[in-house]
């Protein structure tokens, strides 16, 4: 993912020596981006147990996001503020 503050709360960087929930990249930087995928591959090909573990836990962040998780909330939203619209 890139390194926009949004992400800051969840991302913590995947390295050779201990898991994470993933990798950043500079926004626009395609070389960086190629760098993170071999990155990957090659944590998947020699430490698969950090691999895994950061897998596991970046699914977890991503369950958080999950569509029917989010949607309502969105939809709650749409209400309100069209019922705020026509109060006014």
């Amino acid at each position: 993912m890139s390194r926009l503050p949004a992400t800051l709360w969840y991302l913590k960087e995947i390295d050779r020596a201990k898991p994470g929930t993933g990798l950043s990249f500079k926004p626009g930087d395609p070389i960086e981006l190629a760098q993170k995928i071999k990155f990957m591959h090659e944590l998947w090909l020699n430490k698969n147990e950090i691999y895994l573990r950061s897998v596991s836990a970046s699914r977890k962040i991503a369950l958080r996001f999950d569509t029917s998780r989010i949607a309502p909330k969105y939809l709650n939203t749409i209400l309100t503020i069209s019922k705020t619209y026509k109060e006014r």
